[in-house]
């Protein structure tokens, strides 16, 4: 049984040692709820972030006036590994690609897994996302290395801003952040796409 375990010394008036009391607090419950609040809010396979948390996290920055790029990330080729090498390879993949996404942005933003092979980003307060975006692209890009096994796959990515004055829905923002990363794997592929201009630079 995990436990909390506490000891207070009680002294005379001469400030000498009398007797201890010893209390104990059984810390399954907590441990329990702390390991169910995990479950609710992450990823089982790559332990990002979920959707829900995500939503909600996006929704909290923006509440407090934190502007946002949002980018949706969709793995180009990703399909193709799993009917290839089978679903374990794939688990794999995606747990290297969630750390080399966490590794492309700063600690404070956050990175996301929606479903399947789709991620979403949000960057706070940058002026511009694009070298985030390119360093994404470049870095999904190189191979993944599994025992005997290489896989090659890349990235969609498609950009949308919100920014402390846009009236706009979080889920108006994450629809046109998905159109975008469309634009891009219809264009090619391997890319990011921003609907307009100012969702990639902010002046």
């Amino acid at each position: 049984m995990p436990c909390e375990l506490k000891v207070r010394v009680l002294k005379s008036e001469t400030g000498r040692a009398e007797a201890f009391v010893v209390s104990f607090t059984d810390l399954t419950i907590d441990i329990e709820l702390k390991r169910l609040n995990y479950q609710a809010n992450h990823d089982p396979l790559t332990g990002l972030a979920n959707r829900s948390k995500a939503m909600r996290r996006l929704q909290e920055k923006h509440d407090v006036g934190a502007s946002q790029h949002i980018l949706y990330v969709d793995l180009d080729g990703f399909k193709a590994v799993n009917d290839k090498y089978g679903h374990a390879i794939g688990d794999q993949l995606l747990k290297v690609v969630a750390q080399r996404l966490m590794n492309c942005v700063a600690r404070r933003d956050l990175v996301s897994r929606l479903a399947g092979d789709e991620f979403l980003i949000a960057v706070r307060d940058a002026t511009s996302c694009e070298p985030i975006a390119q360093r994404i692209i470049e870095s999904l890009s190189k191979p993944f290395q599994f025992g005997d096994v290489t896989c090659d796959i890349s990235a969609s990515i498609g950009v949308s801003y919100w920014s402390r004055e846009d009236g706009s829905t979080l889920d108006e923002k994450i629809n046109e952040a998905d159109m975008a990363m469309y634009l891009a794997k219809n264009n090619g592929k391997n890319q990011f796409h921003c609907l307009n201009e100012i969702a990639c630079l902010v002046e």
